[in-house]
């Protein structure tokens, strides 16, 4: 009877727990394959990967690769850190989705980009470092 009980109160505590508690657990994982778009620019692709342990790289359709990580993840808002060892860039995102991402570059020079999206694709890699080693 111990096990039942406590079996039907976790289910009674998931039941009433606030929305926002849940989706700050499915924001914590930002790990997968995300496409990125730009709805001003439809010729455009993109792709960013974000391993287990936050680390990112983003690469477009003109070659341009950045490293970085995932240094902020709430229900609401992801922040991420890239750079291509000449700026550091600052992604802030909104969280539309557990796949959906609304997202705007910005640099310390004050440039902040027109918004994009990233949208997950796939799971995306357990480690980035792997392939490096």
């Amino acid at each position: 009877m111990g096990k039942g009980l406590t079996a039907a109160l976790c289910l009674v505590a998931l039941f009433f727990m606030p929305a926002r508690e849940l989706y700050a657990q499915e924001a914590d994982s930002l790990q997968g394959q995300w496409q990125i778009a730009i709805p001003s620019h439809p010729a455009y692709f993109g792709m960013a990967l974000i391993d287990a342990e936050g680390r990112t790289t983003w690469d477009d359709v003109y070659g341009r690769g950045f490293l970085g990580y995932v240094a902020h993840a709430d229900s609401a808002n992801a922040e991420m850190v890239i750079t291509n060892r000449v700026s550091v860039v600052h992604t802030y995102c909104t969280i539309q989705s557990s796949d959906l991402l609304y997202c705007r570059h910005s640099r310390k020079d004050g440039f902040v980009s027109n918004m994009f999206v990233l949208t997950r694709r796939g799971p995306g890699p357990k480690n980035l470092m792997s392939g490096l080693q």
